[in-house]
């Protein structure tokens, strides 16, 4: 009798453990497929919560338009201190004469944004450019853009650099003005590497856009 129970019993113990391994395992398969089924609905969701930006341009912060914008840059991580100076004049007597270098800051419409002093600083660049409160180059006006070799801090020579000159910045009608590479041999040397005229519209005389080495030097930070 107790053999036959015995007997009973480790089959109905059998029995439980099986249902009970397979309402396991039945509930494990459960969880995994509503985590699945989650991760793919988050997944069909997400692009209609933050769906991604058309383009590139949506990437980028809001700028504010620059009426002119002049840039000068050399060889990153190079040793030499050099300037850019940007001078402009009104042809009909609207404003005095606005320059702008490593001397003075701003002047009139004008601004110095970045004085670069050389390495050990990674890029090399310095920037010029119109304030804010301008919309647009003021008519009849006429620019000049200068480099000058403040110090080679024993940095090799010559050293090779290039202008980017640009009109209306940020803006639908962004132009290109000019981009002029350039070389410097000696230290205290200036070049006038652009000069640029507007007519009474405010609009650029391509025709007349004079570029180095086709220039002829009108010092600025050398007074000569």
């Amino acid at each position: 009798m107790r053999k036959a129970r015995r007997s009973e019993m480790k089959h109905t113990s059998a029995f439980i453990g099986v249902g009970f391994l397979t309402m396991l395992l039945a509930f494990n398969d459960l969880l995994v497929n509503t985590s699945a089924t989650g991760i793919i609905l988050s997944g069909l969701a997400t692009p209609h919560i933050n769906p991604p930006p058309k383009d590139m341009a949506d990437k980028r912060m809001a700028a504010t338009p620059t009426a002119l914008y002049v840039q000068i840059t050399w060889g990153d991580g190079l040793p030499h201190d050099i300037d850019v100076a940007l001078r402009c004049a009104s042809l009909r007597g609207d404003y005095g004469l606005a320059t702008v270098n490593f001397r003075q800051l701003h002047s009139s419409w004008l601004v110095l944004k970045q004085d670069d002093l050389g390495g050990p600083s990674v890029i090399n660049m310095e920037k010029a450019e119109s304030n804010t409160d301008v919309g647009k180059v003021p008519p009849l006006t006429r620019c000049w853009v200068n480099v000058h070799l403040y110090n080679t801090h024993n940095g090799p020579m010559p050293v090779e650099g290039e202008l980017l000159a640009i009109q209306d910045k940020d803006n639908a009608h962004e132009h290109l003005i000019a981009t002029v590479p350039f070389t410097l041999t000696k230290p205290g040397e200036e070049l006038t590497l652009l000069i640029a005229t507007w007519n009474e519209r405010s609009q650029l005389l391509e025709e007349v856009l004079e570029k180095y080495p086709a220039t002829k030097l009108a010092a600025i930070m050398t007074g000569r």
